[in-house]
């Protein structure tokens, strides 16, 4: 058993660890760095959507449980 604790949760395989796999990743981000700021940005883009949808949905439920309590559907005291 090991003792470092950078490598508790990895594999002995990890392309993470590969020497030419991180050359070729370098080397293909140097000759088209346009190509990864893309993807970035489409990852970013994606967080942006994710984000304003489940604030969207917290909004409709609080809405809803709000017009619910007001209709006096829903309690606001707890029963038990």
């Amino acid at each position: 058993m090991h003792y470092d604790p950078a490598m508790w949760n990895r594999h002995a395989d990890n392309v993470c660890d590969d020497e030419a796999v991180k050359d070729a990743v370098l080397a293909a981000v140097d000759e088209h760095p346009e190509l990864v700021l893309d993807e970035m940005m489409a990852a970013a883009h994606v967080e942006r959507m994710v984000s304003v949808v489940l604030d969207n949905a917290r909004t409709h439920d609080a809405v809803a449980l709000s017009v619910l309590r007001d209709e006096g559907v829903v309690s606001t005291t707890n029963s038990r």
